[in-house]
């Protein structure tokens, strides 16, 4: 089941919306809510079958904002992504580098770009990534 919905109220800061939304978006991953990913992040091509391939194995992740850019209503995001996977070698934890652009007005998000860092066995405290997680996705 999602989580309450954590969108910030309207007239708060765009970069706080943008973050909230840019969180939102990481749980319906998590949970396997495809309905809610679509809603925030139009894709029109991707099937549930698509989404699943994607993001099947993760069961929860962690974002951390390392830079942020406003144009006009869009935020861009750069975010280390901490994930939690279930693989067949076990559950392991990706670092993941990924630039959104969040259009705070239509709450929509378009993923820009994203590359892996790296995997690890088991599970990672995300504190412990956030240096590796800053020097690695940045602009």
């Amino acid at each position: 089941m999602l989580p309450p919905i954590t969108t910030a109220p309207i007239g708060a800061d765009p970069v706080a919306a943008a973050t909230a939304l840019a969180a939102e978006l990481a749980d319906a991953y998590a949970y396997h809510d495809w309905s809610s990913a679509r809603r925030l992040s139009p894709t029109p091509e991707f099937s549930d079958a698509t989404y699943e391939q994607g993001f099947g194995e993760l069961f929860h992740v962690d974002l951390i904002v390392v830079h942020t850019e406003q144009v006009l209503s869009v935020v861009r995001l750069w975010l280390a992504e901490i994930a939690n996977e279930n693989v067949r070698s076990g559950v392991r934890t990706s670092l993941y580098c990924v630039r959104w652009d969040v259009d705070v007005e239509r709450s929509t998000i378009t993923r820009v770009s994203g590359r892996t860092v790296k995997h690890v066995g088991g599970v990672v405290e995300p504190t412990s990534w956030s240096a590796d997680a800053t020097a690695a996705c940045g602009p």
